[in-house]
């Protein structure tokens, strides 16, 4: 008997390197290999600390009334090769028609925050 690798359960395998109990668990397996080459070839986001600090001096902000983590969050749907003025545009919008503190309670805004103290993303201090 042998313990399957993804489900575990025991069965009796039809060739000595059997690693799977059925045709269903050995194509999740292939699955979650296929995934994990996916994520792995992703890029990572990359963030820059002086586009941060321009977009908090063009809104007139202190760097604790608009946190690192919550322009990155909203930054992230921005393109990369996006002005400062579009960033600006775009957060305005958002910050404007959303109100702050729901958006810290969305699930999105908790797996970004998981990700990037995880170490998801990229931070770096220029742009240029």
């Amino acid at each position: 008997m042998k313990k399957c690798k993804i489900c575990s359960n025991r069965f009796e395998p039809t060739r000595s390197d059997a690693r799977y109990c059925s045709n269903a668990c050995k194509q999740k397996a292939h699955n979650l290999r296929k995934n994990e080459v996916q994520q792995a070839d992703a890029p990572k986001l990359v963030f820059y600390h002086d586009e941060y600090q321009e977009v908090c001096n063009m809104f007139g902000l202190d760097y604790e009334s608009l946190p690192f983590m919550f322009y990155c969050f909203l930054r992230k749907g921005i393109p990369l090769k996006a002005t400062v003025q579009n960033v600006y545009d775009y957060i305005n919008s958002v910050w404007h028609h959303n109100n702050y503190d729901q958006i810290l309670k969305t699930n999105a805004y908790r797996n970004f925050i998981e990700d990037f103290l995880g170490g998801e993303f990229i931070i770096l201090s220029n742009k240029s």
